[in-house]
């Protein structure tokens, strides 16, 4: 008895420090995706460091192949790489392809990542993919996914901002300015003021826009 319960104790530490170690990864992709979106300005310089990034995140995924929280950092840096190829849409398509298997991954693991960041990322991604026989694009999927988002974070700024897109770019601007307004309300991760102020300089441009297309 003594030495099974030694060993549940073991078992119990060791899965405590992965899923420690797990986190800290997750961190450092987190990090380095907010330093290269919002304090580099150069896109070329943007677009090498993001495909370094990815490289990184890939090795990531190998190392820690059951951590939701990796795939779901892991997924949002693949996406945003292939927004670097509109000029070579068959490596745009490939790229967003494997962020989109590597982000329903993170939601088989655990639904709940980042707040339900991986469902808001999932539907950013359904809107903005061209449908078939060109992509996997699906509108009616990333309503749904997009709304789910909104749900689990309760009102997430990020969650509320990737809706209003959605509105604005099927023309419904009336719940686009809804959407966008909630977002600059909305809550936002931790310790990642220079992501938040680069998301909320975002936004209220998208509210600019939005209003002049009601105007």
């Amino acid at each position: 008895m003594k030495k099974l319960l030694t060993t549940i104790l073991i078992l119990l530490f060791t899965n405590s420090v992965y899923a420690a170690i797990d986190h800290d990864k997750a961190v450092e992709l987190q990090k380095a995706w907010d330093r290269i979106s919002f304090e580099i300005k150069d896109q070329k310089q943007q677009k090498k460091e993001f495909q370094n990034l990815s490289e990184t995140a890939e090795n990531y995924l190998n190392q820690y192949p059951n951590s939701a929280e990796i795939k779901a950092w892991a997924g949002i840096i693949l996406s945003t790489e292939a927004g670097f190829y509109k000029l070579n849409i068959p490596k745009a398509i490939k790229k967003i392809t494997r962020a989109k298997d590597v982000l329903e991954q993170g939601l088989d693991l655990d639904p709940k990542t980042l707040d339900g960041g991986i469902y808001s990322s999932l539907g950013l991604i359904y809107f903005e993919v061209p449908g078939k026989p060109l992509g996997f694009g699906d509108k009616e999927l990333a309503k749904t996914f997009l709304l789910k988002g909104i749900e689990i974070s309760n009102g997430g700024m990020i969650a509320n901002y990737f809706t209003g897109q959605y509105y604005f770019n099927e023309k419904e601007y009336n719940k686009a300015l809804e959407y966008f307004e909630a977002a600059t309300k909305g809550n936002f991760q931790e310790n990642r003021e220079i992501a938040k102020a680069g998301t909320l300089k975002e936004i209220n441009q998208w509210i600019k826009k939005t209003k002049e297309k009601l105007n």
